[in-house]
């Protein structure tokens, strides 16, 4: 996501952190004999983070402001991503 111009009525609100990569080590094993040290690199995309709570109202807004309908939620996940859950009769 590019860096995207919003209204200046939302934009005090909001803070653009750019696309980086954060170096992340640690260390994998099951016990200390075989403990090996292991370095990854995580990448990630520009985007928005709001500088307080972020309430309806306020992430309705940015959405219109910005008109990517990527960020709109998924409104099936609780019947997609939880196979053993009972939910299909509140979805419905």
């Amino acid at each position: 996501m590019g860096k995207t111009k919003l209204p200046k009525s939302i934009l005090k609100n909001w803070v653009y952190i750019p696309k980086t990569d954060v170096k992340s080590e640690g260390y994998w094993g099951n016990d200390s004999v075989n403990f090996r040290g292991i370095e990854r690199i995580i990448k990630t995309d520009a985007f928005y983070s709001y500088n307080k709570e972020v309430t309806n109202q306020d992430y309705h807004e940015f959405l219109t402001s910005t008109k990517n309908p990527l960020m709109l939620p998924d409104t099936n996940s609780w019947t997609t991503d939880f196979k053993v859950s009972y939910l299909e009769p509140m979805k419905n």
